[in-house]
């Protein structure tokens, strides 16, 4: 209708693109298709940043839809149920946040945060923590009040607050009850 400026298709009717009708682009059942019919061919979603075209989003079908982004993901917050950004696996692999090496001077760092708050790690295994630099730190806002440490081969235990004690605290009967204390004073 040219009164409208509108291109109106009914359902089911595909816009085909390339030569060999690789690409499709159609409305069923009020949900929008976009397809790639060539087996193992991807989709992307390009534009333009700064004068130069990059490619924003690939879809890799020969690794089963695996999602690229070029640059990263903001999940912006909800008004029902959990914030932020869920990943899952339908077959148990193994779940993964991670920075890649940046090639620059400076460690890249990873950080996972909560505004509102607390953090739970929960695994039905094991959790493991690995750190390259000896080090595991326990910070409380952006003070370090402890940390554990690969000490040449064995296990130490820091205070990192000069003359702050470590406690080994435990349930005796309801009660609180100090079974151990390192004075460091």
């Amino acid at each position: 209708d040219e009164s409208v400026d509108t291109l109106l298709l009914p359902d089911d009717t595909k816009i085909t693109l390339g030569s060999g009708s690789d690409g499709e682009i159609y409305s069923s059942s009020d949900n929008i298709y976009i397809v790639n019919t060539t087996q193992d061919k991807d989709i992307n979603i390009l534009g333009n940043d700064g004068g130069s075209t990059i490619t924003a989003f690939t879809l890799d079908m020969s690794e089963g839809g695996h999602a690229t982004f070029s640059r990263g993901i903001t999940a912006l917050a909800s008004t029902a149920g959990d914030y932020g950004l869920t990943l899952n696996t339908s077959n148990g692999d193994n779940m993964k946040i991670s920075v890649a090496n940046t090639g620059t001077a400076d460690a890249a760092h990873v950080t996972i945060s909560s505004s509102d708050g607390d953090i739970v790690l929960d695994s039905d295994r094991d959790i493991t923590l690995s750190a390259g630099g000896n080090d595991i730190r326990l910070f409380q806002a952006d003070t370090e009040y402890g940390k554990f440490k690969n000490d040449s081969g064995s296990l130490a235990l820091y205070s990192s607050i000069t003359n702050e004690d470590i406690f080994f605290r435990g349930d005796d009967g309801g009660v609180l009850i100090d079974a151990l204390t390192l004075d460091m004073s």
